[in-house]
C-alpha cells in the first residue's frame, strides 16, 4: 500500500501481523547547525552532522521534507531560533510529533548553575545574546506536540536534562510507550566539553547517532533504545558521556518518541536480497549480511559465500597450477565438486608424460633514477580488527587475516612526491581546483593556490622542509602517485588496504598495542605527533620520533594517511584480506594527525571522507604487494 503523506494520525502502522498498532503522527523537525561563528571560535562538523541527520531521517523514517525547517550558520540568530520556536508552538498539534537537533556551542555560567545554547551571533560575555536552557524548556512546555524529543550536541548540554537523568534501560513495546505523551533530551555529553571531531568528519556525538539510525531495520525504535547505543560508542571514541532521559520541568507523561521506519524501508530486506543473488558475487552476499545482521537470509548468503569462496580458491590452484597448491585445496575442501579434478592434475605433475616448456624468466625491475619510499616487509597475520588490545572500540570486532605485504616505513615526503610530478607534470587536485584547507590557528579554510608543496598554513616549503609528509593531497593524488610507481618499477604499489594499515599499526598479530607504539597516552608522545606534541603548528620531519614494534614511524600522529578501501561499516564475520565495497562515497582515513588529540591516534580509530579531500593535516603512506 503507497504511502499517503497528506493524512496526519488517519493511517495506521501496520504491526506483524497485519493489524494497525499506532496512530501515524506528523513528524516535525527543526535541525540548528552552525560552523561559523562570528565571536566564538569556528567548528568543523555542525553543519555537516546536521545535514547527515536530515538525509537518513528523511530518507529512512517518517520525516516529511516539508516537514523539516533548518537554519544553519548566519541564518542560526537567537532572533530567527526564538522565532522558529514560536512558530512551532503556534502550528504543532497534540497529533505531531517534534525533534529538535542543535549541533553548535554550548556553554556553562557556574555561579547560576545554568546552560546556555550559543547562536551564531552572540558575542562573548554578553549572556543575554545567550539562549538559556530554561527558555528551551519553556518553549518545549509550551509546544503541544505528543512527542518532543530535544538533541544536542554542544558542550555541557547534559544540564537541560532532569538531574537523575542516566541512560534509561527501557524495554517496553515501542507501541506501548508511544502511547502516552513524553518530554525527552539526548545531549552529546554531561555538564562538560564535548569533541567536535576531525575536519571533513563527524563529531563523535553524532556519527554514533547517524550511524544507529542508518543501520537500525526495527520498524518501532523507541527513542531509549537509540540513546543505549549512542551514550556506548560515543564513549568509546571521545572522551564525553552522553545522556539522556527526561527534560526537567517539560509535563512529560511517561512515553517515548518512537522512530518509524518508512514502508519502503521497512520491505527493503527482500528487495536488496533479490538484488544480490542476482550480482552472485562474494562482495554482495557480504554486504546483505552486513546490512541485515539478523536477516532471514543470513545463512543462505553464508552458504553462497562458502560456495563462491571455495570456486575462487580452485580457480587459484588451477592458476599456480602446483602440487603444493592443489593439496591445499583438498585439504581444505576434501569433498568438494572439483576434488577429483585436483587429484589427478596433483598425479599428472608428479609423474609428467610430456616436455616441460622451456622457463620463461620474469622480467626484472628496472632501475629508476628517483627515489623510492623506504619499504618494510609486514608479515602476514590473524588480529582482531576494531578492537584496542580487548578495548572495544569500532564494532562488531572480528577476526582479520591479512597476508604478507610491504608498507612504507613512513609517509611519502615531499621530496618523494616531488619527483612523481617532476616526472610526469601530474596536477593534484588542489592545483586543478581551488586550492585546499588550512589551519589559520582558529579555524580550517580552504585558500586557493594551498597545495603539495605548501606546509600546513599554506606557505610554499623551504627544501629544507622537504623531509615532511607530503600534504594537502587527495585519494585520487595519492592513488596516482602509487600506479606511476608500478608502471614505472613493475611492481604492483598501491595504498593500504584498512586491515592492513590497523594489522601493522598495531604492530602484527602478536603484542598488538592501542596507539603505534605504546599502550599508554602517558608514553604517546614518545611515538607521536599530535597535538600536545606539535601545539597545532602543523606536520614535523618524518622519522623523529620512535618506531613501532615493527620499525614504522608516525602510525599515530603527524597526518592522516589514506587508505585505498571505500568507508562502510565493518564486516560481523571473520574475512581474510578484505579490500571493502566496490563503490561508495568516502574513502577510509586513519592515524591521526598534529592537529588531533590522543583518541584520534588510537591504532582502532577510522574516519572517512570524498575521495577529493586535501587539507593540511592529511597525507598518505604506500603499500606493495610482494
Amino acid at each position: 500500500m503507497a504511502e499517503n503523506s497528506d493524512k496526519r494520525g488517519s493511517a495506521n502502522y501496520p504491526g506483524k501481523d497485519g493489524q494497525p498498532v499506532s496512530i501515524r503522527r506528523r513528524n516535525h523537525l527543526l535541525v540548528i547547525g552552525i560552523d561559523q561563528y562570528a565571536h566564538f571560535q569556528k567548528l568543523n562538523n555542525p553543519v555537516r552532522d546536521s545535514k547527515g541527520l536530515i538525509e537518513v531521517l528523511t530518507g529512512r523514517y517518517r520525516f516529511e521534507p516539508d516537514d523539516v525547517k533548518t537554519l544553519f550558520d548566519e541564518k542560526a540568530t537567537r532572533e530567527s531560533i526564538i522565532d522558529v520556536l514560536d512558530e512551532l508552538t503556534a502550528t504543532v498539534t497534540d497529533k505531531d510529533n517534534l525533534l529538535i537537533y542543535f549541533a553548535g556551542h554550548g556553554y556553562f555560567r557556574k555561579e547560576m548553575n545554568t546552560g546556555y545554547l550559543i547562536p551564531v551571533d552572540a558575542r562573548k560575555e554578553k549572556f543575554s545574546d545567550l539562549i538559556p536552557n530554561s527558555t528551551i524548556r519553556d518553549y518545549i512546555s509550551a509546544i503541544r506536540a505528543h512527542h518532543t524529543l530535544l538533541v544536542v550536541d554542544s558542550c555541557f548540554s547534559g544540564s537541560l536534562l532532569h538531574r537523575d537523568a542516566e541512560v534509561l534501560q527501557i524495554k517496553a513495546l515501542a507501541d506501548k510507550v508511544d502511547r502516552f505523551s513524553s518530554r525527552w533530551g539526548l545531549a552529546a555529553g554531561l555538564v562538560e566539553r564535548v569533541s567536535d571531531g576531525p575536519i571533513g568528519g563527524s563529531s563523535p556525538f553524532a556519527q554514533s547517532l547517524i550511524t544507529y539510525l542508518r543501520k537500525n531495520d526495527s520498524p518501532r525504535l523507541p527513542v531509549s533504545e537509540l540513546i543505549q547505543y549512542v551514550s556506548k560508542i560515543t564513549t568509546y571514541n571521545a572522551d564525553q558521556t552522553p545522556v539522556g532521559g527526561v527534560l526537567d520541568k517539560t509535563n512529560d507523561l511517561g512515553g517515548q518518541f518512537v522512530f518509524d521506519l518508512r514502508e519502503a524501508v521497512f520491505n527493503e530486506e527482500e528487495t536488496f536480497w533479490q538484488a544480490t543473488v542476482a550480482k552472485d558475487t562474494l562482495s554482495a552476499y557480504r554486504d546483505y549480511r552486513q546490512k541485515f545482521s539478523d536477516g532471514k537470509y543470513r545463512s543462505e548468503a553464508l552458504s553462497q559465500m562458502k560456495l563462491l569462496e571455495e570456486k575462487q580458491a580452485w580457480e587459484t590452484a588451477l592458476t599456480r597450477n602446483k602440487v603444493s597448491s592443489y593439496e591445499d585445496f583438498l585439504e581444505e575442501y576434501p569433498t568438494s565438486q572439483y576434488a577429483p579434478e585436483a587429484q589427478k592434475r596433483i598425479d599428472a605433475l608428479l609423474h609428467p608424460t610430456v616436455v616441460a616448456q622451456p622457463a620463461v624468466k620474469t622480467p626484472v625491475s628496472p632501475k629508476v633514477n628517483f627515489p623510492l619510499p623506504e619499504m618494510i616487509l609486514i608479515k602476514g597475520g590473524t588480529f582482531e580488527m576494531g578492537s584496542d588490545n580487548g578495548k572495544d572500540r569500532e564494532k562488531p570486532i572480528h577476526k582479520v587475516t591479512v597476508s604478507d605485504f610491504w608498507l612504507g616505513k613512513t609517509a611519502v615526503t615531499v621530496s618523494t612526491f616531488s619527483a612523481f610530478i617532476t616526472a610526469t607534470g601530474y596536477k593534484t587536485d588542489a592545483e586543478k581546483e581551488d586550492g585546499s584547507y588550512i589551519w589559520t590557528g582558529s579555524d580550517w579554510k580552504k585558500k586557493a593556490g594551498v597545495n603539495w608543496r605548501c606546509d600546513a598554513l599554506g606557505k610554499i616549503r623551504a627544501e629544507n622542509e622537504w623531509n615532511h609528509p607530503v600534504i594537502h593531497v587527495s585519494w585520487n593524488d595519492a592513488k596516482a602517485y602509487c600506479d606511476w610507481l608500478s608502471k614505472e618499477t613493475g611492481q604492483q604499489w598501491r595504498l593500504p588496504t584498512e586491515a592492513e594499515w590497523e594489522y601493522a599499526a598495531g604492530g602484527g598479530s602478536e603484542q598488538r598495542t592501542i596507539y603505534a607504539g605504546t599502550n599508554n597516552e602517558s608514553e604517546l608522545g614518545e611515538y607521536a605527533w599530535y597535538t600536545k606534541t606539535t601545539n597545532d603548528k602543523g606536520t614535523r620531519p618524518v622519522g623523529q620520533k620512535k618506531t613501532n614494534r615493527l620499525g614504522l614511524y608516525d602510525m599515530s600522529g603527524n597526518v592522516w594517511e589514506w587508505c585505498n578501501d571505500w568507508y562502510e561499516d565493518y564486516s560481523s564475520s571473520d574475512i581474510s584480506d578484505p579490500q571493502g565495497s566496490e563503490k561508495g562515497t568516502s574513502r577510509v582515513l586513519r592515524g591521526g594527525s598534529w592537529y588531533d588529540g590522543a583518541e584520534y591516534c588510537r591504532v582502532s580509530n577510522r574516519n572517512g571522507s570524498t575521495p577529493d579531500l586535501r587539507v593540511s593535516s592529511l597525507g598518505f603512506r604506500p603499500a606493495r604487494t610482494p
